[in-house]
């Protein structure tokens, strides 16, 4: 979602709307934070992002996510509450979103032996809950990650008939790749 900020004030009820959308206590973050990325391109006052890291500090005092990663990678969350990634790109035109700043939420992942679980292995957790509805929500909202195509492939060849049921989900992840 899209929205005007004019105060911190509104950055931090957007975030507080944000983590009760993804079941996380206002006042206690623990599996979970909501981190901002801030644009390079753009002047976001050194004042806010203090407030930020202030607010971000009172709440994520028992946050797991900043050891909560793969022996390979750095935390995707700082504990001053900014995400550690690259400015995305609009899908359409290939230029930077146009926004200052963007709110997301990492959450703490499932890992074994130190490494995130395989496209097989997620299909397969999918398979035996017999509840797709979650991945299916998520690609057919834009919310994709690499693994998705092998996922999905896992997934249908475990359950043929998901192929049909949710077949706006294959044409979804085909679009995306094989756009010219």
């Amino acid at each position: 979602m899209r929205r005007t900020m004019n105060s911190m004030n509104d950055l931090i009820i957007a975030a507080r709307e944000l983590a009760q959308a993804e079941g996380l206590r206002q006042d206690n973050w623990t599996w979970g934070a909501v981190g901002i990325l801030l644009n390079a391109d753009r002047m976001v006052s050194a004042g806010v992002v203090g407030q930020w890291t202030r607010y971000f500090a009172e709440v994520s005092q028992a946050c797991r996510l900043f050891d909560a990663h793969a022996r390979n990678e750095e935390a995707v969350l700082g504990r001053d509450g900014l995400l550690r990634l690259a400015w995305p790109l609009s899908r359409g035109s290939g230029d930077p979103i146009d926004a200052d700043v963007i709110l997301a939420t990492p959450t703490e992942p499932t890992l074994r032996n130190g490494r995130y679980a395989f496209a097989r292995e997620v299909a397969t957790a999918y398979v035996r809950a017999d509840r797709p509805e979650y991945f299916v929500r998520n690609i057919l909202s834009g919310i994709r990650t690499f693994h998705d195509r092998a996922i999905w492939k896992y997934m249908t060849l475990l359950r043929a008939d998901w192929e049909k049921e949710y077949a706006e989900v294959g044409h979804a992840l085909h679009e995306r790749c094989c756009r010219a």
